[in-house]
């Protein structure tokens, strides 16, 4: 399993690149932040083998309905997966709404939509899966609020952090995958390989 970290894709050089990450592989997870433009949900060739972790930077109306979306958490080939972040640019983003029609956003590739995190009910129904689950391997586009103190300075929590804090806490798998933070970063803490891929970067598991 070939997995991905973000890539931002913004035009179709961007996505022929994609697929030139993909093309010799069986199967992809690709972590999150993958489009914002719809136009590139649109183009995406539908698959089942390789998949799509929805992120904080997604065209989230194309991402519900698409054959590539992983969904918003679950068991996928044996690896827990929980989508979405807290976007920092929330702000920015939602000023340029104010300016521009959804149809303009959407070519701009700079809209926001308020589901790039989970609701509190699946929240719960998400921690309560990984709680009977206890699995060896995580995939999720952010990470436990606990793991990024180990790596950078960031104070501020959200709630997809929190719900993966209480996750942590209860049991500590194998392996951690996540993107978001655009670095490489690999590090065993509390027994647990905590893995995050920069853009673009590729792994196997």
């Amino acid at each position: 399993m070939l997995v991905i970290g973000d890539v931002h894709i913004d035009n179709d050089e961007d996505l022929n690149y994609y697929y030139s990450l993909i093309k010799n592989h069986e199967k992809s997870i690709q972590v999150g932040d993958f489009s914002v433009c719809e136009e590139i949900w649109k183009k995406l060739n539908p698959s089942t083998n390789h998949r799509i972790l929805g992120g904080n930077h997604e065209f989230y109306p194309e991402y519900h309905k698409s054959p590539n979306s992983l969904g918003e958490y679950g068991i996928h080939e044996g690896i827990y997966f929980i989508r979405g972040a807290a976007s920092i640019d929330k702000v920015r983003r939602l000023k340029e709404k104010s300016i521009f029609s959804d149809e303009e956003l959407a070519e701009l590739g700079e809209g926001w939509f308020p589901d790039e995190e989970l609701t509190v009910s699946q929240f719960y129904s998400a921690v309560s899966l990984y709680r009977e689950t206890e699995p060896d391997i995580v995939i999720s586009h952010d990470c436990p609020q606990e793991i990024l103190c180990q790596f950078t300075d960031i104070k501020e929590s959200s709630k997809t952090r929190n719900a993966l804090d209480s996750m942590l806490s209860f049991h500590v798998p194998k392996m951690w995958i996540f993107g978001h933070h655009h670095q490489r970063v690999n590090f065993m803490y509390k027994g647990c390989n905590f893995i995050c891929l920069d853009i673009n970067q590729t792994m196997e598991i």
